[in-house]
């Protein structure tokens, strides 16, 4: 199995659309707006890169999962996005009038 170091790690999470072909075009157009200063970053992509290019699609999602996993929310204890947050109506703010002028 491939190992990827933390900054690899980092890298794949930022650019990451889903799908390893993804990935690598990703990365490939990422590497056109470098700056020529910008030796370390290329270093890493193209690291990556090879890593990438080396794994079939199973082990790049079984990577991408530990990176990222999915965690479903319980209907009943969230029954919306916003309370799974902690997020709640508030009426007092219904009231407010955004274009009122302020006194």
């Amino acid at each position: 199995m491939t190992v990827f170091t933390i900054e690899e790690q980092n890298l794949i999470c930022l650019y990451d659309p889903g799908s390893r072909e993804g990935l690598i075009h990703e990365l490939h157009e990422m590497q056109k707006d470098l700056m020529p200063d910008e030796e370390d970053l290329e270093a890493l992509t193209r690291s990556v890169l090879a890593k990438l290019e080396r794994m079939t699609d199973a082990e790049y999602f079984e990577i991408t999962e530990a990176l990222n996993p999915f965690y479903p929310l319980d209907d009943e204890a969230y029954p919306d996005e916003d309370s799974a947050f902690g997020w709640t109506d508030n009426p007092a703010w219904d009231e407010i009038d955004p274009d009122a002028e302020i006194e």
